[in-house]
């Protein structure tokens, strides 16, 4: 008889508490065998003392796959030097849209990684499920009183507890009869049932998708760097300019510059972008998990006035307005709930005027201000404008701008406006 570890708030720990009951578990057929539940009454873990063991349950599985039928990560994930189609037994991911500790931003991550692996076999919707459900949070996983660091960072959840238990024993019970070792009678239903929860889960997690690869694509190239340099160009300009945008690293940014030239129909502009990724080497979840900033380097409208020749540029706009441009677009595509939940409850962004720089290596050198505050959110960008003429270094009209990322608004309305506890995390990641 061999157990299916789980874990418990993303762990699996050793609980203090009053003595085990084990019940066995009659087989599903005669020729099955009997499986162990081991129940402890008034259990519980000491404090934040859990925080650790979800990693060490997905480390134990890779270590000891021919001791384990499976591994349950509640409200956990595999970090990301460990590939669900290499783990050694099914594994299925299960968390909440709600989740202030482990973020649906991070989910997201695991759950393109399943997608791309469902291309290549379709079994591994069943072997390794990745699963958001709707409403729940991260103590919702457990019962009680909630360790410190719980009550600080989670978000309010949409359902009841009880709600909840229902969609994690059913989540479970799916994944466990869907990998049983000999077929069952309720395994074409379990697998069904996977199915449709895999598509459930893409639904929840298809806008958040979306947004991510505006910058964050196999392509190479920042999508809202070239939609920023229309609107940089102004209302007067958009519709003569082409942008086609470049990403290249942090090394190399500060070399690429913008290029502009004339076509039949208008001005194409070839943009540069850096889009710069949290630091995060022990892939910790609690933090912000999207990108700090995109740097971009663009034309200035003066600059695409002056090679048309027969047009006015219509204004100076500034990534001030780019950056409010981001949140209202990515706003208007994130889904009903999370807009819903944003509108009655969320914290708003405030953006302050552009600091202007005058040489380039000092704005290279910046940062996007992202000020989290008990209040809000506070969003300043940083500028480095240049004349058309008078620049002997073919810095002639360039407009460079610390841009916020798309999808870092996104999870400002996803997760972190909705901690109106007082108790937002004020690191700036």
């Amino acid at each position: 008889m061999k157990l299916l570890y789980c874990s418990l708030l993303g762990l699996s720990a050793v609980l203090m508490g009053m003595a085990l009951k084990v019940q066995i578990l009659p087989p599903l057929r005669k020729t099955d065998t009997e499986a162990a539940l081991i129940i402890t009454p008034g259990a519980f873990i000491k404090g934040d003392a859990y925080e650790p063991l979800g990693v060490f349950v997905g480390m134990y599985g890779m270590s000891h796959p021919t001791q384990l039928k499976g591994v349950l990560l509640y409200a956990s994930y595999l970090t990301r030097k460990h590939k669900l189609h290499a783990y050694p037994v099914p594994v299925m991911t299960l968390s909440g849209d709600l989740d202030g500790l482990t973020r649906i931003t991070r989910i997201v991550d695991t759950f393109e990684e399943l997608e791309n692996d469902v291309k290549n076999n379709a079994n591994a919707t069943f072997r390794t499920p990745v699963i958001v459900m709707p409403g729940v949070n991260h103590g919702q996983f457990a019962s009680g009183t909630m360790p410190p660091n719980v009550a600080k960072h989670d978000l309010k959840p949409d359902v009841t507890e009880n709600n909840a238990h229902e969609q994690i024993s059913n989540h479970t019970s799916d994944f466990i009869l869907a990998n049983l070792p000999d077929p069952n009678p309720y395994f074409k239903q379990a697998m069904a049932s996977l199915s449709v929860t895999y598509q459930n889960t893409l639904t929840i997690i298809q806008p958040l998708l979306d947004i991510k690869r505006l910058d964050d694509n196999s392509n190479h190239t920042s999508v809202w760097t070239s939609i920023a340099q229309k609107i940089i160009a102004g209302n007067s300009l958009d519709k003569y300019v082409k942008a086609y945008d470049t990403e290249v690293s942090e090394v190399y940014i500060g070399e690429k510059n913008p290029d502009e030239y004339l076509t039949e129909d208008g001005v194409t502009v070839l943009t540069y972008s850096y889009l710069r990724q949290p630091m995060n080497p022990e892939d910790v979840s609690e933090a912000p998990q999207t990108p700090e900033e995109i740097i971009a380097k663009m034309k200035s409208s003066q600059a695409i006035a002056d090679l048309l020749g027969n047009v006015t540029a219509s204004g100076n706009l500034t990534c001030k307005e780019v950056n409010q441009v981001a949140f209202a677009y990515v706003l208007a595509n994130a889904s009903t709930a999370a807009k819903i939940r944003f509108e009655q409850r969320g914290l708003p962004i405030t953006f302050y005027p552009d600091n202007p720089i005058t040489f380039e290596e000092d704005w290279i050198r910046s940062k996007l201000k992202l000020n989290y505050s008990e209040v809000g959110l506070y969003v300043t960008s940083y500028s480095h404008v240049t004349n058309v003429k008078n620049q002997e270094d073919g810095m002639s009209g360039m407009h460079f701008c610390k841009l916020l990322s798309p999808y870092r608004a996104m999870e400002w309305i996803y997760i972190d406006s909705l901690k109106t506890n007082g108790t937002i995390d004020t690191t700036q990641a």
